[in-house]
């Protein structure tokens, strides 16, 4: 039973590699935006199929909630974008918010499980369970912070002092997140 959990795990790192490594094989190729229905069906399969063998079995261990879908729906969106969307072309306030939304979804999948690992080691520690929904707030402000400062630069508004701005908000708003979501000891 233990050898059958352990090759099955071998095989879908083997896929999951193999996925990325065609992801970025897609992405690479200068005649992406002039592909044609059978390479763009491969594209797309292979834009869901990656984030998927990678985001399903961390998130079922991890035991994070919608993880696999937040990841598989970000990534996928975020992939199909850099691939078949000529910015250009694109309209361009209707492009940047598709981008800037597809980003944050898919940076906040992948720091929800990075955050969650670290802050359960932390509790774990101190003898507690560390909560997937503080994991997942942590993610989705770092996340709109990363984003909030590609924005500044499309703006050109990226200076210190905006970032610095943007960053205490982000902050106020940790704090408001954590206060809300500290359990409460009643007597």
């Amino acid at each position: 039973m233990r050898f059958r959990r352990i090759a099955l795990a071998f095989i879908i790192t083997v896929l999951a590699v193999a996925s990325w490594v065609g992801v970025a094989i897609v992405l690479g190729d200068p005649a992406v935006q002039v592909m044609t229905w059978p390479g763009r069906g491969i594209a797309l399969a292979l834009f869901v199929l990656a984030p998927a063998l990678t985001f399903i079995p961390l998130a079922r261990l991890a035991q994070i909630a919608l993880l696999e879908w937040e990841a598989m729906l970000g990534w996928g969106m975020l992939l199909y974008l850099l691939a078949f969307v000529d910015p250009q072309r694109a309209p361009r306030l209707p492009a940047l918010v598709v981008f800037l939304v597809s980003l944050t979804v898919a940076v906040a999948s992948l720091l929800t499980l990075i955050v969650f690992v670290f802050g359960s080691r932390i509790a774990a520690w101190r003898g507690q369970r560390y909560d997937a929904l503080r994991a997942r707030a942590v993610a989705y402000l770092t996340a709109f912070f990363f984003a909030g400062c590609l924005l500044l630069r499309e703006l050109e508004a990226f200076t210190l002092t905006n970032v610095r701005l943007l960053a205490l908000i982000v902050l106020l708003v940790q704090v408001l997140v954590s206060m809300w979501l500290t359990p409460r000891v009643s007597s």
